[in-house]
């Protein structure tokens, strides 16, 4: 039914006003109310107790990455508790909103830098079908709107690769990612992006991202990530 309430949404909304949109929504909140990731607790993904248990990163992290294109990576939490089950539900039970309200915990918690363009790691074309959306998209475009800052889809992968977080071999997550991304299209020199997604292990799908993006003339890179994890 999550499904469904995910799928008609996307289809009805369009052409909505905004007091029929909230009317909408009210209905829908009727139908398949929201409880929270952890307790089920009515009416929101995470209540006010759940967030108090999230383990939230003061600085950004450092990796071990060589030639590395990006400025710094900003990292939101672990990925641990309720931050994973929120991640997890949003990209495999498509819980769509579930975005909406991990860009506002990053707009709210984070200092990120204050960049040109907000753009997403992108997901291969046939992974985003299966799934319906791309998760970090969905994060970039509500953080742009609270932002103020354009988001622009600057990038789109090419390979389908298997993720990153499936691979126990660290060394072969470094190199594995490798002539993954290409421009979606041709940009002009960015003075600076901020590259959005969900999850971290060594920084390669972030650094890859950047490199296209270095190449093609932006001057700084950074990227923001709800979690960090092995």
């Amino acid at each position: 039914m999550l499904l469904w309430r995910q799928s008609y949404n996307n289809t009805v909304l369009v052409g909505l006003n905004n007091n029929n949109l909230r009317m909408f929504s009210l209905i829908l909140d009727l139908i398949f109310p929201k409880f929270c990731i952890d307790c089920g607790k009515f009416d929101t993904h995470i209540c006010e107790n759940c967030y108090e248990k999230i383990n939230f990163y003061p600085l950004a992290i450092k990796l071990k990455i060589q030639n590395s294109s990006l400025e710094k990576i900003i990292v939101m939490a672990r990925y641990e508790g309720v931050i994973k089950k929120l991640i997890t539900t949003l990209k495999y039970k498509s819980i769509k909103n579930i975005g909406q309200t991990l860009a506002r915990m990053i707009y709210y918690t984070t200092d990120f830098p204050q960049v040109k363009v907000i753009t997403s790691v992108p997901l291969h074309q046939k992974k985003q079908c299966q799934r319906g959306f791309n998760q970090a998209t969905e994060i970039a475009l509500e953080l742009s709107k609270l932002s103020n800052i354009p988001f622009i889809e600057l990038l789109k992968r090419t390979k389908h690769s298997q993720p990153q977080a499936k691979i126990s071999d660290k060394n072969k997550r470094l190199t594995h990612l490798k002539n993954t991304f290409v421009l979606n299209k041709e940009i002009p020199n960015l003075k600076s992006v901020l590259i959005i997604d969900d999850v971290i292990t060594t920084g390669t799908t972030l650094n890859e991202c950047a490199l296209i993006l270095k190449q093609a003339g932006t001057k700084k890179i950074y990227g923001l990530v709800i979690a960090h994890g092995s």
